[in-house]
């Protein structure tokens, strides 16, 4: 038994196992029900084509997949962040991609003090202990920018252009980089920060998210 599912059991001694998705008990080394997990409406295909290393998300973002963001983007949730972060190693698992460095779409410091904590870092750290694979957290956001939520995505390009810098490029240089987010909306924040760590000298870099917002029609 490796240290991850070591510590998994330890923490389910001191606290009950609980499914995000319907807040039910469950066994120590399950990350959700299976009924719930039928629930969720996953996305078919590969890769979403983005401007950089493409999306590869496991959901659409519907009321099951709120469900497990709402109380981790709002609550600091971990059964939310472990549930995530197995489905997206899953996913990746599946589609046999590797990466050399994972790391998590940064928040300002003014968010992070308010909120308290970076929910993708949650998932990106909870990645990084069930692969193996180090995490950086080596790209941050140097200038606060307006909500994303009411703007045209025109205007999202805009927002976030210059938002985000590189302080450890040797984190990132020659290297094949996971990039990871709770949800994905227009994939704006997403190619911006890819960008920025391709600057760096990055090989690649592919982003994951739990869910992904799909526009009907």
């Amino acid at each position: 038994m490796n240290s991850h599912k070591l510590k998994r059991m330890f923490i389910s001694l001191l606290y009950p196992n609980i499914c995000p998705f319907c807040k039910k008990q469950i066994e120590w080394d399950r990350y959700y029900c299976e009924s719930c997990y039928t629930k969720l409406d996953f996305i078919d295909i590969d890769k979403i084509p983005g401007e950089t290393g493409g999306i590869i998300a496991v959901c659409a973002y519907d009321e099951a997949a709120r469900s497990v963001v709402y109380p981790l983007k709002w609550d600091n949730y971990g059964y939310s962040a472990w549930a995530a972060a197995r489905l997206i190693c899953d996913r990746l698992e599946a589609l046999g991609e590797s990466f050399d460095v994972v790391t998590a779409v940064p928040m300002h410091k003014k968010d992070f003090n308010q909120r308290g904590y970076n929910q993708s870092a949650l998932i990106a750290k909870e990645i990084s202990a069930i692969t193996g694979i180090p995490m950086s957290k080596g790209v941050v956001k140097i200038r606060h920018t307006k909500s994303q939520k009411a703007l045209r995505e025109a205007e999202r390009r805009t927002n976030l252009k210059g938002a985000f810098k590189v302080r450890k490029p040797a984190d990132y240089a020659e290297k094949h980089v996971l990039l990871i987010d709770d949800v994905c909306t227009t994939g704006s924040t997403l190619s911006e920060v890819s960008r920025t760590i391709l600057s760096s000298g990055a090989k690649s870099v592919t982003s994951a998210v739990f869910a992904k917002t799909i526009k009907n029609g």
